[in-house]
């Protein structure tokens, strides 16, 4: 048996992956008090023949991974095995210099994505920041571009403008189209708009590069905003 984690900045998802296949998944706050030891403490509990290997995409920081060794130590948990990005997997090609220096987070997808569907895609991760790369139906990664999530553009408006915060405390998030009659709508549309014209200059440059309109493969918690504006 074995614990997949993927720790990300918001959020910490988690399976247990043996013989019934991918099971137990779950999702927790990535800043939750006593989340590593619930989490490890859970699975120890939900195998009963015992985890044979613990496997660990992390971008949550070094806080996170130190923490999880220590309580794999506490509990008799194998030794976290923490994964990087590397030059080949799964028949996809890492197309920067350093395949490390990839994040593993984006990797993952990317190298998911291709095994689901193995055609030229753009795979979009949309969590705390926004990131999308492409792939050819040969497997080459063709690069990416990472960006503010929505809730961090938002976030940084509200923080670095001085009246912003006050006027948009009333008003809606919704607008029918980029112009809005309120300061908290007007907001909500130029982050929407932004990520809109994101997504839609990547899918015409991966057109341009390979010939054919990718398929959009989209993942992270923001993803169902974002899907809502494309």
């Amino acid at each position: 048996m074995m614990l997949l984690i993927d720790a990300g900045n918001s959020r910490i998802k988690s399976a247990v992956h043996g013989e019934a296949g991918i099971t137990d998944v779950s999702a927790v706050d990535t800043h939750q008090q006593g989340v590593v030891s619930t989490l490890i403490e859970a699975a120890l509990a939900r195998t009963r023949h015992g985890l044979g290997r613990v496997i660990v995409a992390n971008v949550a920081g070094d806080r996170f991974a130190r923490s999880l060794v220590e309580v794999c130590r506490e509990t008799g948990a194998p030794e976290p095995e923490f994964i990087v990005s590397t030059r080949h997997l799964g028949g996809v090609t890492n197309a920067y210099a350093d395949p490390t220096q990839l994040g593993i987070a984006r990797w993952m997808a990317i190298v998911a994505a291709f095994a689901m569907y193995g055609t030229d895609l753009c795979v979009i991760d949309a969590g705390s920041a926004l990131t999308i790369d492409g792939v050819d139906s040969h497997g080459n990664h063709l690069g990416g571009c990472i960006a503010p999530g929505l809730d961090m553009m938002r976030s940084a408006l509200l923080r670095d403008t001085s009246d912003l915060e006050y006027l948009s405390r009333d008003g809606s998030d919704k607008t029918d189209d980029c112009f809005a009659t309120d300061t908290r709508a007007a907001i909500a549309s130029g982050c929407r708009n932004a990520v809109t014209g994101l997504v839609r200059q990547a899918v015409d440059d991966m057109s341009a590069r390979t010939g054919a309109r990718p398929s959009i493969v989209m993942t992270g918690g923001n993803a169902f905003a974002v899907k809502s504006t494309t």
